[in-house]
């Protein structure tokens, strides 16, 4: 090809050596070094719609390309003396996306290997004639608008994953990284290059390698997401603990094409949590400290009481000090039922009454005294619980008195107790009966009462409930205390 100097033509040169096209819509740059030819093609192009600027040389395209709105460029394989279409081609293409079809009068094949080198929209043969051209225009122009769309898509994307400020990756099937959002470059502190040559296992602390390894074959197998995945992995600020949601990719076809996942910086969480494990601990081991000590106290309390009562030779007051010893003993057995179940917040009352009944049977109730126990399943809260057991104590202890004093010791005598549920208004029910005689008028009419039942009434009181005394034949205590927040 004869070699023309730096020259566009329109229909008029200037002195710079540009020509171009005042026509709007759409702009093609025509790199031509033989004049009739770029001149022919141009009038093909300009028939078709097209605006088309003419550059001789490889210079001149790439000076146009770089500074001009060009929308398609058409690009002569030999441009003569200059640099070749080949070489203008990657210098334009190195500072703008802009679609290129090649022109050659050759088809060989290294000619169509050094095209295929570099990206390109197609080639045309010179002698194809202009449907062909026109067609391939067409298709260049289509492939480029489908790619636009792509990279705007993938633009969006990316815009929106480096908004988080977690990490967004995709791995292959094989687990190497295909795409990092910006956060994971920061993490990482990984090069911005081609992330496909990096391992993401590398980075996961080796303890937890088999756990996210496994994750990664479950995927794999029953293309399933993850959820919740906890491991440690190393970055620029040393080991940190993330958790990943992960989700398979899945082609067409059906087959595994990797995974992406998205990871969250817990460490600050996770630090806050041990924290919280370690507090309770010593929580828990302060308790068990404090729950020693309060049974050693009342212990001690007791066996002062019992001591006491043993070395007092006056029946009233060796009286006295058992039942007080039988008091301190009940807290003891309340206290010991609240700290086995390991509960601060609701008790079971059907345990705790078996459990009072159980301890006043080895040392208050004669053998010849039975008690029947209908005990309803009801959970109350902790305070409640207390004055309830309390509340029991002193219940069975008088009515042990009453059906004792009025049977001979081979005459058996029964205490009945009955734990119930009352529905409305939402209440505990309880009621113990004997088979003695029943209360004498004194006690019944509330003129006179001994110190349990004062304590009864003193508790029964503080809990906005209701004490009942009556004879049935034998006496009977009905206590109702209500299920409330204020219990």
């Amino acid at each position: 090809m004869t070699h023309t100097s730096n020259l566009w033509y329109r229909g008029r040169r200037k002195a710079n050596g540009y020509m171009a096209d005042d026509r709007t819509g759409i702009h093609i740059l025509l790199v031509e070094d033989e004049a009739l030819i770029a001149m022919a093609e141009q009038q093909v192009l300009q028939r078709a719609g097209y605006n088309v600027t003419i550059a001789a040389t490889g210079e001149a395209a790439t000076e146009i390309a770089t500074t001009r709105p060009v929308d398609l460029i058409l690009m002569d394989f030999y441009l003569g003396n200059g640099i070749s279409g080949i070489a203008t081609a990657r210098k334009i293409l190195a500072v703008r996306d802009i679609p290129v079809v090649f022109l050659t009068s050759f088809s060989d094949t290294r000619t169509i290997e050094q095209i295929q080198a570099i990206p390109r929209y197609g080639y045309v043969l010179k002698s194809s004639g202009e449907t062909v051209l026109l067609e391939v225009i067409r298709l260049a122009f289509a492939r480029a608008a489908d790619r636009a769309a792509v990279k705007q898509a993938r633009d969006l994307y990316q815009s929106v994953a480096n908004l988080t400020g977690d990490i967004i990756a995709r791995h292959d099937a094989e687990g190497h990284w295909v795409y990092l959002n910006d956060r994971a470059y920061a993490v990482w502190g990984v090069p911005r290059t081609d992330p496909a040559t990096l391992d993401y296992l590398d980075y996961v602390e080796p303890e937890d390698r088999d756990a996210t390894r496994n994750a990664a074959d479950q995927m794999r197998k029953q293309r399933i997401p993850i959820s919740g995945l906890v491991n440690r992995i190393r970055t620029v600020d040393g080991w940190r603990t993330y958790e990943w949601n992960s989700t398979p990719v899945i082609g067409p076809d059906g087959e595994y094409l990797g995974f992406q996942s998205t990871g969250r910086d817990i460490t600050a969480q996770k630090d806050a949590e041990d924290r919280i494990h370690r507090l309770l601990e010593e929580r828990e081991l302060l308790l068990r400290e404090v729950h020693h000590r309060v049974k050693n106290d009342l212990n001690f309390v007791y066996s002062l009481l019992s001591l006491q009562a043993s070395q007092t030779t006056q029946t009233a007051a060796q009286q006295a000090l058992s039942e007080a010893g039988d008091r301190v003993r009940v807290l003891t057995g309340i206290y010991d039922t609240l700290t086995a179940r390991d509960t601060t917040t609701a008790v079971s009352l059907q345990p705790l009454i078996e459990t009072v009944t159980d301890n006043l049977s080895h040392a208050t109730l004669p053998e010849y005294v039975t008690v029947t126990r209908t005990l309803a399943e009801i959970t109350v809260p902790v305070r409640l619980s207390v004055s309830i057991g309390i509340i029991y104590n002193e219940l069975i202890t008088n009515s042990a008195k009453y059906a004792v004093s009025s049977s001979q010791s081979d005459t058996p005598a029964s205490i009945a107790v009955n734990l119930d549920h009352q529905e409305t208004p939402p209440a505990v029910v309880l009621a113990v009966s004997d088979s003695g005689p029943g209360f004498p008028a004194e006690v019944l009419n509330r003129t006179r009462y001994g110190f349990g039942l004062t304590v009864v009434e003193s508790l029964v009181s503080q809990h906005n409930g209701t004490l009942v005394l009556e004879n049935v034949p034998g006496a009977r205590i009905t206590v109702t205390l209500p299920l409330t927040p204020q219990t």
